[in-house]
């Protein structure tokens, strides 16, 4: 399988195809499409991939994160990038900001760069794209993947999350000890990991309470900022909004707080919130917001450390059995949580 024979199937030249690869942009999407379409159906993987495959080692491996501007990931990359140059790894690095086809453009990379292995965050863990790409990864080119944070459905990968059902519970039933029985949550996407466990939280915090669950406080967020704002507002204009929130991720509880503070509601005595994830930031500002805490550099390190590990024993032709990492969380309570009686 060549790029001659791609072109002949695919009814353009050479040099099309080539452009196509090299994702130039003087090409149609409708030419483009169609030589993707006859690459994937027929497994191709370029010449200077191939080229490579002989090679048992390279210092170079990929991390791929849903978001560079969420605090989590840039503190989990900082214990990835620590590890890693610990080691005499090169790290290169691709943000998808939550979206699938930046996702798949970033996954084509890792097989251009020929790179030893990959720590991913999937924007979704159903999505079948990507399940396909990781799939090729890990068998055409023998590249050990590890998850960090989200799972992907259909495929056995090492991973290292965290205990996010219990932690969003633990929050949930911090409100319900104050007193609160009109809880809202702002999800995130429930087709990522986080969002849909934190969700369940939310609900099994409620269930085991009974406290009846209202539709018109479940709202669907996507862990962005702009988002949560326009939720928190739908919230609070309810005929009977919450008296508490339980935000899903750190943007969401940004936003969320931008609009409470921007209509005049005062955290803590107004309106009750709990976040999932700390923003540093607040401390600084001795801003008393309660959220649900975990170790994010901590979390990157182990998932740094458990991808090399793979690569060694790859590279030495030893088996291994796949890991799955959950880490504990902590609930800080600093005033965001009350209300006033």
């Amino acid at each position: 399988m060549n790029i001659k024979y791609i072109a002949k199937l695919s009814g353009v030249s050479t040099t099309t195809v080539s452009r196509v690869l090299n994702d130039s942009p003087y090409v149609s999407d409708k030419t483009r499409k169609k030589v993707l379409k006859v690459i994937e159906e027929n497994d191709y993987i370029p010449n200077n991939i191939a080229r490579n495959l002989h090679q048992q080692f390279s210092n170079k491996v990929g991390v791929i994160v849903a978001d560079i501007t969420n605090e989590f990931f840039s503190r989990a990359i900082n214990g990835i990038s620590k590890v890693m140059d610990e080691n005499g790894f090169q790290v290169l690095f691709y943000n998808t900001d939550e979206d699938l086809k930046k996702e798949s453009k970033a996954l084509y990379s890792i097989f251009e760069e020929r790179l030893s292995g990959l720590i991913i965050s999937p924007v979704s863990s159903r999505d079948k794209n990507t399940l396909e790409e990781l799939k090729k990864l890990t068998v055409n080119m023998n590249a050990p993947v590890v998850l960090l944070d989200r799972n992907i459905e259909g495929i056995d990968l090492d991973a290292v999350f965290v205990d996010n059902g219990y932690g969003s519970k633990r929050a949930v039933n911090a409100l319900i000890k104050e007193g609160h029985k009109d809880i809202a949550v702002i999800t995130g996407p429930i087709t990522s990991t986080p969002g849909n466990y934190r969700y369940r939280g939310y609900i099994d915090a409620l269930k085991e309470n009974d406290i009846p669950i209202k539709k018109e406080y479940i709202v669907s967020g996507d862990f962005k900022i702009s988002m949560a704002y326009e939720k928190t507002k739908q919230l609070m204009n309810l005929d009977n909004p919450p008296t508490a929130i339980f935000l899903s991720n750190n943007m969401t509880s940004l936003g969320a707080l931008k609009y409470l503070k921007e209509k005049g509601y005062k955290i803590g005595e107004d309106i009750s919130i709990i976040g999932f994830d700390e923003i540093n930031s607040f401390k600084a500002i001795d801003f008393l917001f309660s959220y649900v805490g975990r170790d994010a550099e901590k979390q990157g390190e182990i998932a740094a450390k458990v991808l090399l590990d793979r690569i060694d024993k790859k590279n030495k032709g030893v088996e291994y059995e796949t890991q799955r990492i959950v880490l504990d969380c902590y609930l800080s309570l600093n005033g965001s949580e009350k209300i006033k009686r």
